[in-house]
């Protein structure tokens, strides 16, 4: 029975470990990890995180201007007054310069820093100020845990920025208070203590599930866009060659058929066929036909122009739209491919000798429709194979 018991116990933790090592478990401290995408999610959000937190700055500058007044009205010309009148300039010129600087930072490190400076200022201000009112800080401690919470929820950072400086504020309030325990009740200075350790427990965990959640929305919209592309390239391109499709080299020529017919935007057409290709599948097989297709269309790329569109067809046919090109233009450019492929290499393959045969035609005002250039440019290509290919022909 005890065997019995060990055995499924055993069994049971060994489950648990192989679904640790899939789905590693993730502290509670830590936000949403982005790997590859953390930079591009910085700058993403970067305009949008200076903007929040100049305004929670601007904001936090009013209680500054509040506090002087208050402290006037409570203490002038006495000597609490003069010691603090010092700290609050301090702190509304700091951070005055602080949310300056801010509108000009292009890059999240600098901002990161900048940021957290800006804390720790506007935090060891407010600890310096409630030193010299002890008395009064007691009643006004809920603005610490408010401003906590700021820092935590509302001004974007990385997560150990934000945590580092209320850390260090709560810590020596603690300590503080500690020092002055003689001074307050023993319920009071409990109350206050878990306050702020209730206020960095709470603004820590909202603020990874906030942040967490704002990570995970942009990873969702990058993913996204990502398989948008993704769809577009598969439909637009050939998945063997890299170039454009049947599909897409149609829809560009009837555009510029439509350019042609609207604005008298003259274009050129030129159709290729690799020679002998049937012989290179049935001598050597599809997989070295289809490194030839490759090299033939890698070779076209790099000599055509930005302008051009290159297109594969069906099989070996390949065409090649030039838009703005008269017919001598054309015909140059047509053998200047031509022989671009007699250096062709075909790698394991040297021994393969590739060559071309190429149709031209340009555009002309009877055409009705780009089938009709099609067509005549289709018969081009038919003379030139006809004529002994390696070869072009003009229509």
């Amino acid at each position: 029975m005890f065997s019995k018991y060990f055995h499924r116990f055993y069994r049971s933790s060994l489950e648990e470990i192989a679904l640790r090592r899939r789905f590693p478990l993730k502290l509670p401290l830590t936000e949403y990890p982005l790997g590859e995408l953390e930079n591009g999610y910085r700058r993403h959000y970067l305009h949008q995180d200076i903007a929040q937190t100049i305004t929670i700055g601007s904001i936090w500058l009013l209680p500054s201007f509040l506090f002087i007044i208050t402290d006037y009205f409570m203490h002038a010309g006495q000597g609490p007054f003069q010691q603090l009148l010092p700290i609050r300039l301090f702190l509304l010129a700091s951070l005055a310069l602080a949310l300056f600087f801010l509108r000009r930072i292009k890059n999240p490190q600098l901002y990161d820093y900048l940021v957290l400076g800006g804390c720790f200022i506007m935090l060891a201000g407010v600890f310096q100020a409630n030193q010299l009112h002890p008395q009064i800080h007691t009643h006004t401690a809920g603005i610490d845990y408010l401003l906590l919470f700021s820092i935590y929820m509302l001004i974007p950072n990385r997560l150990c920025f934000r945590i580092l400086p209320c850390f260090i504020f709560s810590i020596a309030n603690i300590a503080s208070h500690y020092s002055q325990a003689a001074s307050l009740s023993g319920p009071v200075l409990s109350i206050i203590i878990v306050s702020l350790i209730l206020s960095n427990a709470l603004g820590i965990w909202a603020s990874v599930r906030f942040y967490s959640h704002r990570r995970q929305q942009y990873e969702a919209q990058t993913r996204a866009q990502e398989l948008r592309k993704d769809l577009i390239h598969n439909a637009l391109v050939d998945q063997l060659t890299g170039v454009a499709n049947r599909r897409h080299f149609f829809q560009a020529a009837e555009e510029e058929f439509s350019r042609f017919s609207r604005y008298n935007r003259t274009f050129s057409l030129l159709m290729l066929d690799l020679d002998h290709f049937k012989e290179v599948n049935d001598q050597f097989g599809h997989p070295v036909g289809d490194k030839v297709l490759k090299e033939l269309s890698r070779t076209i790329l790099l000599h055509k122009r930005d302008s051009d569109l290159f297109g594969r067809l069906g099989g070996e046919e390949f065409a090649l739209l030039l838009p703005e090109t008269n017919l001598a233009g054309a015909t140059e450019i047509a053998v200047r491919l031509r022989r671009s492929c007699h250096t062709l290499a075909v790698p394991g393959h040297l021994d393969i000798r590739i060559t071309i045969s190429i149709g031209v035609t340009q555009v002309r005002s009877e055409d009705a429709s780009f089938d009709d250039v099609l067509s005549r440019v289709d018969k081009a290509l038919y003379r030139a194979k006809n004529n002994g290919r390696d070869r072009v022909e003009v229509a």
